[in-house]
């Protein structure tokens, strides 16, 4: 779990030659003369598999959610975008990224219809059962939510991003009580959210 994830990210960034995760970050972005988001996130998961290689297998192809990771990579773009001299971070693919398909995303969009989840499923997630990372189960439903995702900023000509939609969703369920209490999906197993 989380002491394995930690083991592994330090052993990874010192293998790396890097005091921090920040400074690993920085020296990556560094090394490009076009900042792209895509490249970093794929950069991260690649080299701290244990943490950020949000992976799944259904139907026999790999399922790349990468939540963790997109998630950090948004974080800096959005809190660097505009400041002087960090260039590094003014991703010009940001508008790329999928949502970031955690436990939170599929809980509001089934709530709020966008989703259809079946009766079997809904007992479980009802009745706090826990699922196993990469389940059919776990993954249908994450994957629904990107495709739900998608589909909301097409519907609406792309006036704001996936990232946006994520970030937007998050909001409103860390600050309102309705939105607290909307039951999610339980999955003890991974670290990836």
């Amino acid at each position: 779990g989380i002491v394995r994830c930690m083991n592994d990210t330090g052993r990874m960034l010192k293998e790396l030659q890097a005091t921090s995760l920040g400074q690993y970050i920085l020296r990556q972005a560094a090394e490009v003369s076009t900042p792209l988001a895509a490249a970093l996130v794929d950069n991260l998961q690649r080299s701290f598999k244990v943490a950020l290689a949000d992976t799944a297998t259904r139907d026999n192809a790999d399922v790349h959610f990468m939540c963790k990771a997109q998630l950090l990579v948004a974080q800096l773009y959005r809190r660097f975008q505009g400041a002087e001299g960090q260039e590094q971070f003014r991703f010009s693919d940001a508008d790329q990224f999928t949502v970031f398909s955690d436990s939170v995303l599929p809980a509001v969009l089934w709530s709020a219809g966008v989703l259809r989840v079946g009766d079997g499923l809904a007992a479980k997630i009802d009745g706090g059962e826990a699922l196993s990372a990469g389940a059919e189960e776990e993954v249908a439903l994450r994957a629904a939510a990107v495709r739900a995702g998608d589909m909301i900023v097409k519907e609406a000509d792309h006036a704001f991003t996936a990232m946006d939609l994520s970030f937007y969703i998050w909001g409103r369920m860390s600050k309102e009580e309705g939105m607290k209490r909307i039951p999610r999906h339980i999955v003890k197993d991974t670290v990836m959210y």
